[in-house]
């Protein structure tokens, strides 16, 4: 009897198992190098419209322009964002 109960205690653990293993909600796998896009590494220039200039010598981002982030929004354009600063100028 003992033996019985031990049988259909093992094959309802399995059943169990087995159901959670299927039903189970698939964990993200991380993305591997060839899965990722590269379209934004290819540029050509285009002669007199930079995507990126100064504005002139005396403005808030002279010293330093960095950490740009490019997004594209709902309206297909990509717009940049991104901090700069100028010692000389008061904070603001």
């Amino acid at each position: 009897m003992i033996a019985n109960r031990f049988a259909l205690l093992r094959a309802a653990l399995v059943a169990v198992t087995f159901g959670l293993a299927i039903f189970a909600p698939a964990q993200p796998q991380p993305a591997r190098a060839q899965e990722a896009s590269f379209g934004l590494v290819d540029w050509k220039p285009i002669a007199d419209n930079p995507v990126f200039a100064g504005t002139g010598s005396n403005t808030w981002d002279r010293k330093i322009r960095e950490r740009g982030y490019i997004l594209m929004g709902d309206d297909g354009i990509f717009h940049l964002w991104y901090t700069g600063y100028d010692r000389d100028r008061p904070d603001t």
